[in-house]
């Protein structure tokens, strides 16, 4: 059964493993995916091949299908020696995770590394250690055919990494053949958490085309040959918590994945197509063909913008939730008995100080008082009064130091209580703010992003509405010659 065979090895030079994987082995769509891709054979070994076709199976019938990620597990990559063992290349895709925008394995793995944050804070992992490491898979999968090379991912340079390692920005990773056609769009820009303002990167919106196209129909049937007016619509949630109101789950990942752009489409005419030019509805069978085309390149570019306007928004989000978590981190890391402590210390000394000063002065004033009174005494007298003040005093710091212990004892149970709640107040309060800020961030972000992408949209839609109006002269008037053809040839015989 798949997931529960023994090891088995795989004869390819370059080969993968799939190490704590959270997918579900015994679902018949998975494992249907899995005998279709050849992984099922040796898992949890896979040929390179093997695991690009089962992730875009994946892809295309869980992720985008259920509309939810699927935890792959850890990718570790190996290589077979001359001994015919397998070797650890030491690169890995670690917390696989494979989503909506998934483009193939290699693209993934070079965006885990460039990203990482552990590997970015490893001094000693340079660029060029990097490059070395990804080229060998490059190679392999270009020599087994299941990538071209523009399916490769286009790095980015040493200058790029290095101020990404200094910035925190999130590189973008893509394949080359997204980088001939391209339309720019400005990420957002996120204060880091000491309030320096990120650079701001180029994200670039690719041309391609993407799986499930969404159409919304008209309300009305028009005539045959109208030409239908778009209107394109953004799907984005009616209720987005913007009032602090939290649902069960994270309202944040909830906005993000409702965000959707669905243009409206070109009605076609009830008629066949390929119709000759002497047909009556010649014309409406022509203009149904470009109608058609118009509509699978308005939906693939919808999608496009629907996929990129999440990303923006999930890079915001994760960014968002890195900074604070690195200030409740900061706040929790408050040693609550060491502060208290050292406090205390220098409370003591100075308590000490202070309260054995006021009853010394009340004890001396009454001293001088009784020597004062009795100045006119014997000497003996005299002696006894002194005597009887040294001793006094000594028992006096005897009972301050017993009472003060008493104090020191209530005074630090006092203020380790007021502490701890401050610090719990705080971590409270900084959460909510965030969650605030947050959520008012990528309402920002969505609004930008949809306002931009819907005009691109109407001035898409207005190019082909006029290139079809252009078209219908020149059908109507092979549509005429035609008829006047088939006139004359119907009188000549």
């Amino acid at each position: 059964m798949f997931g529960k065979k023994k090891q088995t090895r795989i004869g390819d030079p370059f080969f993968a493993r799939v190490e704590q994987t959270e997918i579900d082995l015994n679902d018949e769509v998975i494992q249907d995916l899995a005998g279709k891709s050849g992984v099922s054979e040796s898992w949890p070994n896979v040929s390179l091949s093997g695991l690009q076709q089962f992730a875009a199976g994946l892809v295309n019938d869980v992720v985008r299908a259920g509309d939810h990620d699927v935890r792959l597990g850890n990718v570790v990559y190996f290589i077979t020696n001359e001994k015919g063992r397998a070797e650890p290349t030491g690169l890995s895709w670690e917390r696989a995770t494979l989503t909506a925008g998934f483009e193939n394995i290699v693209v993934s793995t070079a965006d885990h590394i460039f990203n990482d944050t552990e590997i970015r804070q490893d001094e000693d992992m340079t660029y060029d250690i990097i490059i070395e490491a990804l080229q060998p898979l490059m190679d392999a999968v270009l020599a087994n055919g299941s990538l071209s090379s523009d399916d490769l991912p286009d790095l980015p340079s040493e200058e790029q990494f290095r101020q990404a390692r200094e910035t925190g920005e999130v590189l973008t990773i893509e394949p080359n053949k997204f980088q001939r056609t391209t339309i720019e769009v400005k990420p957002p820009v996120v204060q880091a958490v000491e309030n320096e303002t990120s650079d701001q990167s180029q994200e670039k919106i690719l041309k391609t085309v993407p799986a499930i196209p969404k159409i919304i129909e008209q309300p009305k049937q028009p005539a045959s040959g109208d030409i239908v007016k778009p209107i394109v619509q953004a799907v984005v949630p009616t209720q987005d918590n913007s009032e602090g109101v939290m649902t069960e789950s994270d309202p944040t990942q909830k906005l993000i994945d409702r965000v959707n752009l669905a243009p409206n489409a070109f009605e076609l005419g009830d008629v066949k197509a390929d119709l000759p030019a002497e047909h009556p509805d010649y014309v409406v069978s022509r203009l149904n063909a470009d109608k058609a085309k118009a509509n699978d390149f308005l939906n693939d570019t919808s999608n496009i913008y629907t996929q990129k306007i999440r990303k923006a928004m999930s890079d915001l989000l994760k960014q968002q939730q890195a900074k604070t978590k690195a200030a409740v981190e900061q706040l929790r890391d408050t040693n609550v008995s060491e502060t208290v402590d050292a406090q205390m210390k220098e409370e003591r000394a100075t308590e000490f100080e202070t309260r054995y000063a006021q009853a010394h002065q009340a004890r001396e004033a009454g001293y001088r008082t009784a020597v004062e009174d009795e100045n006119a005494r014997h000497d003996n007298t005299l002696k006894t009064l002194k005597s009887d003040f040294v001793t006094d005093l000594e028992a006096l710091k005897v009972s301050v130091n017993q009472e003060l212990d008493n104090w020191f004892i209530e005074r630090s149970k006092d203020l380790q209580s007021n502490l701890q709640a401050t610090v719990d107040d705080q971590v409270s309060e900084v959460t909510s703010q965030a969650q605030t800020e947050t959520l008012t961030s990528l309402k920002a972000l969505r609004d930008e992003l949809l306002a931009q992408n819907t005009q691109s949209l109407l001035d898409m839609h207005q190019k082909l509405e006029e290139d079809i109006s252009n078209k219908r002269s020149q059908y109507q008037s092979e549509h005429e010659k035609a008829m006047i053809s088939a006139t004359e040839a119907t009188r000549k015989c």
